[in-house]
């Protein structure tokens, strides 16, 4: 009976893979023309996922302690859904395209989210890693998805090689608690690491795991494959990556270092300040010398990451709030950035260049005006969902007299004002160039990804209370 209840708790899990294997099996005996049922199946599948983690029953412990199902977790798995199902909107236009297995590709992006959505829930070691490898192995292939693409290719194989190094830390840092513990749970880590006091093996064990989960969020110093990764891979799976395995990474941060290493508080604390300082003014500078778009938008998010390491080293009730909060409104505005290349088609890619946007707001007002209310929000804004954002993470640095950070912060939200409108230059104030083989190519479901993008960015800046308040919810436990 226990057991059902268990299988009762995972149930947006279950479906989404159910869906996800349908793909895979029925997709060869259907015809070439009708394979669109694919994408819409999809969409069918994560809207179910959806309703179903709001009614599923939540527990503190699942399957021998495996697993949980709370409010933080619940807010996180709602955050990955909805991210898939922006990605797979603006997937369909992409890939009208490329040449390409849209039954593999949807399957991939599917089983993703599965893995992430057991990130968020594992409270073990063991389970944490299963579910963080079926993400990570999912996330190389697409990364390298486009066969014929050498950009493609080469963003596989570095996110591949990097990526299973950081695995490899990940796992030494979980060897080293298991070997101080003879436990695998979080709870009896804490317990026993609270009872034998802090070590040298223990500051050792906390810094492999910062080092592994700093590769994943792409915080400086390792940030090294995020450009060329995020430049070479499809541009949807580049939006993907840059929002919901960065999103999950944060939330293990979290569970990781709140729940099981509270005895190292002063040190992560300290130690994640100054990375945090150290990545958002590394990427915000990068990003200024920049003259590929794509490469500026990848270096943005190193920018970004930086940001919300100020609520984890900020600590206590409202950083965490504001971490969650930024990493919603992350999620819309960041897919957003992302997706705007795809209406640009040019003769072999997308167009991805500052020249290739010259004009664009006498051609697409609409399109335009989107992209602006998009940048407002990078840069924080008003009455953007991005300046609510960081108004909750700056001022919980300066609740916890972290001045200097939150003082850092503000300077590097000005710097980014500079090359972030140098879009919003190219489009509103300058003539298209003649030669310029770009041109724009309206799509129905990238048009509504982009309007759902756009309205909820304003929507979370203009009336936050209700996304803030189911912040605070799921965060409170912390």
């Amino acid at each position: 009976m226990s057991f059902l209840i268990d299988l009762q708790s995972i149930s947006s899990e279950l479906i989404l893979s159910v869906v996800a294997l349908l793909i895979l099996i029925i997709s060869p005996f259907i015809k070439e023309e009708k394979k669109k049922f694919v994408i819409y199946f999809s969409i069918v599948g994560l809207v179910a996922s959806f309703v179903a983690l709001f009614i599923q029953p939540q527990k503190e412990s699942l399957f021998w302690g495996a697993l949980t199902v709370d409010k933080f977790s619940i807010y996180f798995k709602a955050l990955f859904l909805i991210a898939t199902f922006l990605v797979i909107l603006i997937s369909k236009r992409f890939f009208e395209h490329e040449i390409f297995h849209k039954a593999e590709y949807y399957f991939f992006l599917l089983l993703t989210t599965v893995g992430l959505m057991f990130m968020v829930s594992a409270v073990d070691l063991i389970s944490l890693y299963v579910s963080f490898e079926l993400m990570a192995i999912s996330c190389y292939v697409l990364a390298g998805f486009l066969k014929r693409d050498l950009r493609s290719n080469e963003a596989g194989m570095k996110y591949f090689v990097l990526g299973a190094f950081s695995s490899g830390i990940l796992l030494f840092g979980f060897a080293f608690l298991f070997g101080l513990t003879g436990a695998t749970g979080y709870g009896e880590i804490a317990q026993s690491l609270a009872n034998k006091g802090e070590n040298s093996f223990l500051i050792i064990a906390m810094l492999t795991l910062a080092g592994a989960l700093f590769f994943k969020i792409a915080a400086v110093p390792f940030h090294m494959w995020t450009p060329d990764v995020y430049e070479g891979a499809p541009t949807p799976i580049t939006a993907y990556l840059s929002v919901a395995p960065k999103a999950a990474c944060f939330a293990i941060f979290i569970r990781l270092f709140i729940e099981v290493l509270p005895l190292l508080k002063n040190e992560w604390q300290t130690l994640i300040a100054w990375v945090s300082l150290f990545t958002m003014t590394y990427g915000n500078i990068a990003a200024l010398t920049q003259k590929n778009v794509k490469r500026m938008f990848a270096y943005s998010s190193i920018a970004h990451a930086g940001y919300i390491l100020i609520g984890l080293a900020s600590g206590g009730d409202f950083g965490i709030w504001g971490m969650l909060y930024y990493l919603l409104v992350y999620t819309f505005m960041n897919i957003g950035a992302f997706s705007i290349f795809i209406f640009m088609k040019k003769k072999e890619h997308f167009g991805e260049e500052f020249s290739d946007f010259n004009g664009l707001a006498q051609r697409a007002p609409y399109f335009s005006a989107i992209i602006v209310v998009i940048l407002l929000s990078l840069t924080g804004i008003p009455p953007t969902g991005g300046f609510i954002a960081k108004v909750y993470i700056f001022s919980a640095a300066v609740k916890q007299k972290l001045y200097w950070l939150a003082v850092a912060g503000v300077l590097n939200s000005v710097i980014s004002l500079y090359y972030y409108f140098r879009l919003g230059m190219a489009m509103y104030f300058k003539e298209p160039a003649q030669e310029s083989e770009a041109h724009y190519s309206p799509a129905f479901s990238l048009l509504l990804a982009l309007t759902i993008i756009g309205l909820a960015i304003l929507l979370l800046g203009i009336y936050p209370h209700p996304f803030a308040s189911w912040a605070r919810i799921s965060a409170i436990s912390f």
